[in-house]
């Protein structure tokens, strides 16, 4: 068989085989030295440790490389005191060093792109390299920055041609649009985003009718701008997605319609795509209606803000839509209580914010609240999704449906392990396992200190959501129907279906119409999902790079974490539950550790002593790697004071 290597840090790694086939485990003596990308022939081979007869597994064996993809590399220069030299590649998927013969005019600690010249032929050695270029010195924000966007092939500037056609479509008079539209300039519009937002997606009105709910949710019309295989289509689409490195934005669309012409600012007319829905008091969506429409927002609000207002404080400013906030805080829990009830997981991880002083030095490193504001808006925007993606499954129109498969039965069985060692067991059925079931563990651990430990071993055990074109539901969310339709600004699959549902509002969508969307979709899907994945990738390396120079500059506190993870060689601890680190098993200069068979805590051989998921431990800083992980040394006061 055929497929593409994906290795990992640990020498480990796993093949892709191909759309709607699990991943295969490689084991480091099965790699035969193949590298992150290549392609390769394998076989299965049934693994050593499996049990025999019908529940026996299978690992692969790579038997050749059939092509190297990787073919340059960004990494750190490190030259020794025999003046050996290598690079250390950034890509952490990327587990071996490039050797390099020829380091003149190059220095140690130097961020540099290499050309791969050869590659290793027999496992345990290194492929050859020369240095291309220099593109900054270690540590350094801009290095560190463009080596990201490079090694995820992110777009930065965009070209002459797009930057032309944007300026020009994002002049254009909409005052001709306005006759076919459904006008909603005289309803109470309002946006509600974070302070730093420029790219307004979306926008909401409400009323109350009778015993009933009518919510109104604007989308920003992008369509209009970006037409079908224009100049600035084509750029979206290989970008398929807006990636935010903290304080540097690499948008789907130039700012003159990301944060200009499209974006839903206040106090301008703004064209949009309207889903007006009829809710009742249990959450039901009774009636709705999706029109090409335009609005006027007479508020630029901001979470922190309409929480304030939401908890009862005064901000003058919003005063006008008092009883409108108020309104949807009360729809919006409904929404939620209902979608909870169906048992929609609600994986509740702090993601990190990162604060920059006005010099770029890292301020703080905070758990990224969760408002009342913010859950209105998710709770809108959810309902929306699932409206649209229903309408149009049923008109069995060529469509791109987000969807989460359902998780396999390896994965699951290997949490069930891990929920078995704290005395936790899913309810019911596992074979037709229901996200309710899950979530109703993740009810259980709330507020436990192995919550996030279960939390996270969950979401492994579940499948990547992606785009198709075709639907299957979304597992997590235990939702039959669903699509991306609320930020067409940043998402390329959004502005695909407005194109698809603009043509079937004004009846232009003709067979020749339908076969063409059903021709180009699954590549949109693939692409989509694709840069998705390297944006998430993208975005995480940007925030550990922060959080790893927050925590140099702090390495002299001590800090409390809590037991995140335990192997037989390592302690994963986490700080805030935002900051990962690890102690190496070997660096307990205590006791000789090894992990007990529940595989939750390491047990000292001689003192007895138990390290448990979920338990604290005051730690410090030992260093920092130079692909930004961060060590910590367990924190000794006897030690300390001698």
């Amino acid at each position: 068989m055929e497929g593409k290597f994906i290795s990992t840090s640990k020498g480990y790694g796993f093949i892709e085989i191909g759309e709607g086939m699990d991943d295969v485990f490689v084991p480091p003596s099965k790699t035969k030295s193949a590298m992150y990308g290549d392609i390769v022939e394998f076989e299965l081979i049934e693994d050593e440790k499996s049990p025999r007869g019908k529940n026996r597994k299978y690992v692969a064996e790579v038997t050749k490389i059939l092509k190297h993809n990787v073919r340059q590399v960004i990494g750190t220069l490190v030259v020794d005191r025999l003046r050996h030299a290598f690079v250390i590649p950034d890509n952490k998927s990327i587990s071996t060093d490039i050797h390099i013969n020829d380091y003149t005019g190059y220095e140690d600690k130097d961020k540099v792109v290499v050309d791969i010249v050869s590659y290793p032929r027999d496992p345990g050695f290194c492929p050859e390299g020369k240095i291309r270029e220099k593109i900054g010195v270690h540590g350094e924000k801009f290095a560190e920055l463009t080596s990201i966007i490079e090694r995820y092939a992110l777009r930065d500037e965009f070209p002459e041609k797009v930057l032309k056609e944007a300026l020009s479509v994002s002049q254009q008079d909409i005052n001709e649009e306005l006759e076919y539209r459904k006008d909603y300039r005289d309803h109470k519009v309002f946006t509600i985003d974070g302070d730093d937002a420029k790219d307004l997606d979306d926008a909401i009105s409400i009323k109350r009718e009778g015993n009933k709910y009518k919510l109104w949710v604007h989308i920003a019309d992008v369509t209009h701008y970006v037409r079908e295989n224009a100049k600035l289509d084509k750029e979206a689409l290989k970008r398929a997605t807006s990636v935010y490195l903290v304080d540097k934005v690499l948008p789907m669309l130039p700012k003159e319609l990301s944060n200009g012409a499209c974006s839903l600012h206040p106090n301008t007319d703004k064209l949009t795509l309207t889903v007006e829905m009829l809710i009742d008091k249990k959450g039901e969506v009774k009636s709705y209606d999706i029109q090409e429409s335009v609005i006027n927002s007479c508020c630029r609000c901001t979470y922190d803000k309409v929480t304030k207002v939401l908890n009862g404080e005064e901000v003058p400013e919003y005063s006008h839509i008092y009883e409108d906030l108020k309104l949807a805080e009360e729809l919006a829990l409904i929404l939620n209580k209902k979608r909870v009830k169906r048992g929609s997981i609600d994986f509740d991880f702090p993601e990190d914010k990162i604060i920059l002083t006005d010099d770029e030095e890292v301020k703080r490193v905070e758990p990224y609240p969760r408002t009342t504001a913010n859950r209105i808006i998710e709770e809108f925007m959810l309902i929306t999704n699932e409206t649209v993606s229903e309408h149009f499954y049923w008109l069995e129109l060529p469509f791109v449906y987000r969807v989460h498969e359902d998780p396999s039965e390896e994965k699951l069985q290997i949490f069930s392990n891990m929920l078995a060692a704290f005395n936790l067991t899913i309810k019911g059925d596992t074979e037709n396992i229901r996200p309710k079931q899950l979530q109703q563990v993740l009810d259980q651990v709330k507020g436990k200190p192995e919550e996030n430990a279960i939390s996270m071993t969950l979401l492994r055990s579940l499948k990547q959501a992606k785009y198709m074109p075709h639907n299957v539901g979304h597992f997590g969310l235990a939702a039959d129907y669903y699509s991306h339709w609320t930020s067409p600004i940043r998402r390329y699959p959004d502005l695909q279906i407005h194109r698809i549902a603009k043509e079937w509002i004004n009846g232009t969508l003709s067979e020749k119409r339908i076969t063409h969307y059903k021709n180009i979709l699954n590549d949109v899907c693939v692409q989509s999902s694709t840069m998705e994945r390297e944006a998430e990738k993208a975005e995480d390396d940007v925030h550990a790079f922060y959080r790893a120079k927050y925590i140099q500059a702090h390495a002299d506190e001590i800090f409390e974490a809590t037991v995140f993870n335990v192997s037989n060689n390592q302690i994963t601890l986490m700080v805030d539950g935002i900051i990962k680190g690890r102690i190496d098993i070997e660096h307990m200069y205590d006791d000789y550790y090894e992990l007990d068979q529940s595989g939750i805590q390491l047990i000292g051989q001689t003192t007895g002593r138990r390290i448990r998921i979920g338990d604290k431990m005051q730690v410090k800083l030992d260093h920092v790697d130079l692909r930004y992980e961060i060590f910590f040394a367990e924190y000794d006061n006897d030690i300390e004071e001698d």
